[in-house]
């Protein structure tokens, strides 16, 4: 017989990232002629691209996590919590406020840490692309892992899908629940936080060509490094001339390096 565990559902604002040219490079493992040499420098290729992702999404959370407006000391939002699978990323918090008072402040560490990682990926040469949105959930655990399921996860991976090119997607509902708490009357001074926090998270967002709203990791909302910015910009024009051949690819970074011209660090 199953055991019967008590479901909580929460709200939760979640990134969902994929790290692109994965799948191509792991299909040349079913070349039967690679060595094994060959065989070890796809794996560090793509297992290595996987493992930079996670290590730099944490050491960035954790430099966010150390600042914070000096008026809320007594205050906190909920943990950030981290899942993956193979080239996948989940990043979610909770934004209850019955005991860890700033939810806002939990959705704006996870756009900033979701964006900072973004840029340092592409810096490197390794692009990624993604979707950060609200929804309803439940965290269950499975053998000792825990894991969330729900609508913020769906719709998450919903728009990730349909990025079409390494960008971050903001969903409609995280970007409406932003917009109303920061156009909001705040009268406690968690209210007050609150809002700091959301008109924060406004500011990192921008309307695309297309008219998505995503992530802005190169507004004024984040720290402006030229370096890490001109190797991002290398890194686009080294896929655009590896895409040459592929008219779709070349319009996907051609859009990526427009969107970089127009927001030039």
């Amino acid at each position: 017989m199953c055991s019967k565990h008590k479901m909580t559902v929460e709200t939760y604002a979640l990134s969902f990232v994929d790290i692109l040219g994965q799948k191509a490079k792991l299909e040349q493992l079913d070349d039967n002629s690679l060595n094994k040499k060959e065989i070890q420098k796809i794996f560090k290729e793509t297992f290595g691209a996987v493992k930079e992702f996670r290590n730099c999404f944490t050491s960035t959370f954790e430099t966010i996590e150390k600042r914070s407006i000096s008026s809320e000391e007594k205050y906190n939002s909920n943990q950030l919590k981290t899942d993956s699978f193979s080239d996948l990323m989940t990043n979610y918090v909770s934004l209850r406020n019955d005991t860890n008072l700033l939810p806002l402040k939990g959705i704006y560490s996870l756009m900033l840490a979701t964006g900072g990682t973004f840029l340092q990926m592409l810096s490197i040469g390794i692009p990624v692309r993604g979707a950060i949105e609200v929804g309803k959930g439940i965290v269950h655990t499975l053998n000792g892992h825990e894991e969330l399921y729900g609508s913020a996860l769906s719709e998450a991976y919903s728009l990730e899908s349909k990025a079409e090119y390494p960008r971050i997607i903001i969903g409609k509902f995280l970007y409406e629940y932003v917009k109303i708490i920061a156009s909001g009357i705040a009268t406690s001074d968690t209210d007050k936080i609150n809002q700091e926090y959301a008109i924060k998270c406004l500011s990192m967002i921008s309307t695309d060509h297309d008219g998505c709203y995503i992530l802005n990791y190169l507004s004024s909302a984040f720290p402006a490094d030229s370096v890490i910015y001109r190797k991002a910009l290398s890194t686009i024009d080294r896929e655009l001339l590896i895409a040459k051949s592929n008219k779709k690819l070349e319009h996907r970074y051609n859009k990526l390096r427009v969107f970089f011209e127009e927001n030039r660090v």
